[in-house]
């Protein structure tokens, strides 16, 4: 796949939902959140459920490959399932904001088939993130949950955690650096929402209509090819605007993480130059994704599987509310279901809890140690390359990418 193939799809989520037109724009404002100011609270609960049955056998019947479903592959992943062979996540945040100084304190939640785990808190101040150390033990769990007994040692994951942190209480990621300056965060992504809504500026898809007290965002199986042949159409028109704007985020987000992870990854610079479009690679690229539209694959896709999105945003009483459902079905049964509620509601004055520096840990630090950590447990025998999960087989070298080419 091309390089520009994987810019156009770098944006293509972001913005082919958005347009120009007076709605369309409140709808997106309101859901950035980039109007907001003063202090207030959210919560934020996001919950969605997977049917690995009804999905992998819509999956079968895409592949057109012959091979027919085995019922008996739903056995191997009761480990990941509830009473109904179901997979249930919810994420539950809590957080008290400062819009101005772009300060929060977040209270994260997270439950699996209904066991809830306590992630700790996560603080933003500025240009800094604060992890407390609960969420790297709760990650742990969820890992646990993820790669099953055989493959992962809990107790040892633990007793490493412990080792690095010591007495210490907080993981510190910086972000304060972008192509070599100092920024803003808050300021960088207004750069880019104002750079978004130039390029935009005359698409219209028409997803957004007036509701009581704010707007509908609705899009579906009905009227998803229509849309992303019109969104690719206006950028193809607009070729040389689209390009800087992926030239402008791609280098910038390369920017950033090589700042995180300081001169251990200062390659990543010289990666921007890889990444790099041009006007006649968004042509390429856009004509390449409408031929996917006609494409016997998509039409596959359409076929087998159904889905919706409804976001609706409304303010009433100077609360904020967003709600959002999302499904994916197959044979009028759920494959994939997802709901999320926010509110927003704002409050006079904010207090936040002092972080004390001396107990930090740098996140780069933190990754280095714990890449020391051998998570599969030795055994009689020991584990074969091939028996190792998500063993894929590949060498160093398949990793690096060619002049053209992303990968």
């Amino acid at each position: 796949m091309k390089r520009c193939i994987a810019a156009i799809l770098s944006i293509a989520l972001m913005l082919a939902s958005s347009g120009c037109t007076k709605l369309e724009q409140e709808h997106f404002d309101k859901s950035m959140g980039y109007d907001q100011t003063g202090t207030a609270e959210i919560e934020a609960q996001l919950t969605y459920t997977i049917d690995p049955d009804v999905f992998m056998r819509a999956a079968y019947a895409i592949a057109d490959s012959g091979e027919e479903y085995d019922e008996d592959a739903l056995d191997d992943m009761r480990l990941y399932l509830n009473e109904d062979k179901k997979c249930v996540v919810t994420f539950y945040e809590k957080a008290v904001t400062d819009f101005d100084k772009n300060y929060s304190d977040v209270d994260v939640s997270a439950g699996i088939n209904g066991i809830t785990l306590n992630c700790g808190k996560v603080y933003s101040r500025g240009d800094v993130a604060y992890y407390d150390k609960r969420f790297a033990y709760t990650i742990g769990t969820i890992s646990f949950f993820t790669a099953g007994s055989d493959f992962y040692d809990l107790g040892d994951y633990y007793t490493k955690l412990d080792e690095i942190f010591g007495d210490k209480q907080y993981l510190r990621i910086s972000m304060k650096s972008a192509k070599g300056g100092t920024s803003n965060m808050k300021e960088l992504s207004k750069g880019y929402y104002n750079n978004a809504k130039t390029l935009l500026n005359g698409y219209e898809p028409n997803l957004v209509t007036k509701i009581p007290n704010g707007t509908r965002f609705e899009i579906s199986s009905k009227n998803l090819t229509s849309v992303s042949k019109n969104f690719f159409k206006h950028i193809k028109n607009k070729k040389t605007e689209t390009a800087e704007f992926v030239n402008d985020y791609l280098d910038t987000s390369l920017a950033l993480s090589a700042d995180l992870a300081g001169d251990e990854a200062s390659y990543m610079l010289e990666m921007a130059r890889l990444f790099e479009v041009s006007p006649s690679d968004i042509v390429e690229s856009a004509t390449s994704a409408n031929e996917f539209l006609n494409s016997g694959e998509y039409k596959a896709f359409i076929d087998n599987f159904d889905f919706s999105l409804v976001n609706d945003i409304t303010e009433k009483d100077g609360i904020l509310t967003s709600e959002a459902e999302f499904s994916l079905s197959s044979n009028d049964k759920n494959a994939v279901y997802m709901t999320a509620l926010q509110t927003t509601t704002p409050v006079k004055k904010a207090e936040f809890d002092k972080i004390d520096e001396s107990s930090c840990i740098d996140y780069m630090k933190f990754v280095r140690d714990i890449a020391d950590f051998e998570p599969y447990p030795d055994y009689e025998g020991g584990f074969s390359d091939e028996e190792l999960p998500f063993y894929g087989g590949y060498e160093e070298e398949d990793y690096l990418p060619e002049s053209n080419l992303i990968g």
